[in-house]
């Protein structure tokens, strides 16, 4: 009896302290804003509801005092009307949200619940505030839950399962086509545990004197790692087929984010050869100044006092309207402006 009595009271402390590290960021004290204007949010009995035309974004106004050391395991629950990339961004003290601190992974059409290893990625550091893109495409997007969590081990497995077994897991940058980004368990690589198995299974073999145990274990995972990268290059293949035999102009708008390719050849005949711009756009954006460099060729990208200001998905603030006037209108929230002359 006192050693039942001594477990149930263990059991009841962990659970107490579980529910202590828990943060519902579906509170009504947490202030949640649409990202872009084409986000309509509405709070519901059940949760967030979201619809957008383009991608359907939230982000929290208030300052949040999120530490991963002690919550550091996100759940996402939500019904989603399509498959898509969701992504989650995170700001410290001092930085802002940026490709460098965000998390993207797959979401399936329907409901689905999503586990992300914050600790992980985020580091240490208090995080004071969170952008959340449910869908990189238009959706509409009930969120049912939503919650920061002490990253216990079964809810870290989870978050390197979906990680690791796609296309439900992270999504590939464009930067790791060559070597894949590990997935962590733990703060260690998934696959140091996977190298620790089988040298227990080899010793095992070796005491029980089964040789073919060893031999057997090593195919077997060897064969569902195999499985797991060639799923990626599979759906990698998939879709790069949607591709073939389109023109070039038709590859770039599918290729680059809702209509900003459209947006960029406005700008290219409107703004002369010699002259010199900025693109300002939301952070969640990768390789948008890049890409602007280069379609916009011979223009120069100048981060100080350029002759234009680009704006994409971006309203204008008061020091823009006060040096720059309109220049023209592509759509709202897609404008270019010209520096005033003095």
């Amino acid at each position: 009896m006192k050693v039942r009595s001594f477990l149930i009271t263990v059991s009841i402390t962990l659970l107490a302290g579980s529910a202590l590290a828990e943060i519902d960021l579906l509170s009504r004290n947490i202030d949640w804003q649409p990202a872009n204007q084409a986000t309509s949010l509405d709070r519901t009995s059940t949760g967030l509801h979201l619809i957008s035309s383009t991608n359907p974004g939230i982000y929290t106004k208030k300052p949040l005092q999120l530490l991963p050391a002690d919550s550091g395991l996100i759940i996402i629950e939500m019904d989603s009307s399509t498959a898509a990339i969701a992504e989650l961004s995170w700001a410290n003290s001092g930085q802002g949200f940026s490709a460098a601190r965000s998390y993207p992974f797959y979401i399936r059409k329907g409901t689905g619940k999503y586990y992300i290893n914050l600790k992980a990625y985020a580091g240490m550091q208090p995080i004071q505030g969170l952008l959340f893109y449910a869908a990189s495409t238009p959706a509409e997007i009930e969120l049912k839950g939503f919650a920061a969590v002490r990253a216990g081990l079964p809810g870290l497995m989870l978050a390197a399962w979906q990680e690791f077994w796609g296309p439900q897991g992270r999504q590939e940058t464009g930067h790791d086509f060559l070597l894949l980004p590990p997935v962590r368990l733990c703060n260690r690589p998934v696959l140091a545990y996977l190298n620790w198995l089988l040298l227990l299974i080899c010793l095992l073999s070796l005491l029980l004197k089964r040789p073919k145990l060893a031999i057997s274990s090593i195919l077997v995972i060897w064969i569902l790692l195999a499985a797991a990268i060639e799923s990626r290059d599979w759906n990698r293949l998939a879709n790069d087929l949607n591709y073939l035999g389109l023109p070039i102009e038709t590859k770039r708008s599918m290729q680059n984010y809702e209509d900003f390719y459209a947006f960029i050849c406005f700008a290219k005949e409107r703004l002369p050869e010699n002259s010199s711009f900025l693109l300002i756009f939301p952070p969640k954006f990768r390789f948008t100044t890049e890409r602007a460099s280069y379609y916009l060729y011979p223009r120069k990208w100048q981060a100080n006092h350029p002759e234009y200001l680009l704006l994409f998905n971006k309203m204008p603030n008061d020091q823009t309207k006060k040096h720059y006037d309109l220049a023209a209108e592509f759509r709202p929230g897609a404008y270019i402006f010209k520096r005033k002359i003095k």
